[in-house]
């Protein structure tokens, strides 16, 4: 994982729980509430994938629509659909915002992924993509990669900014 987008990433989680006045200690009995299937997580497993900066999309998912947060607009028609499963969801917001942003074609994302998160091929990010199946800073440097703001009411823009320019230095 790419450490400043891991880092902003956790971020995000921390300014949503923040905004809806949440302690990370609250969200695990919305989580169970608002799901359909047992999701076993408890507040010091959440509180250490947060710490440990490994929040992936479909957690970052369903912590959204647990608090009831804003979700961004692009993604509503998916969000609103909650037959979809969790996977389904994902792979469905990552090809929405995909398709949203032609200018580049989908193989030169995924050149772009595995040049800027070294040790996974082009072949891992095809399947990752695909199949929605990506850790919330991977998918937060997807989205920057393709020009989206789909997450910028929770970012800084100066922060985005910097995590680029650390990525881009680590790719030199």
């Amino acid at each position: 994982m790419n450490k400043p987008w891991a880092n902003l990433a956790s971020r995000v989680v921390r300014v949503l729980l923040a905004r809806k006045g949440l302690k990370t200690g609250d969200v695990p009995a919305l989580l169970k509430k608002d799901s359909q299937e047992n999701l076993a997580i408890d507040a010091q497993a959440l509180s250490e994938l947060i710490a440990k900066e490994r929040v992936d999309l479909e957690l970052f998912l369903r912590i959204l629509l647990a608090i009831n947060a804003d979700v961004p607009p692009r993604w509503l028609r998916f969000t609103a659909n909650r037959k979809l499963s969790w996977k389904a969801l994902c792979a469905s917001v990552v090809a929405e915002e995909i398709r949203h942003y032609p200018s580049a074609s989908s193989e030169d994302i995924v050149q772009r992924m595995a040049s800027m998160h070294r040790g996974a091929s082009t072949t891992t990010w095809r399947v990752k993509i695909k199949e929605g199946d990506l850790a919330l800073g991977e998918f937060m440097s997807l989205l920057n990669e393709i020009g989206s703001t789909s997450l910028a009411q929770y970012l800084d823009w100066d922060d985005v900014v910097a995590a680029a320019l650390v990525t881009r230095k680590m790719m030199d």
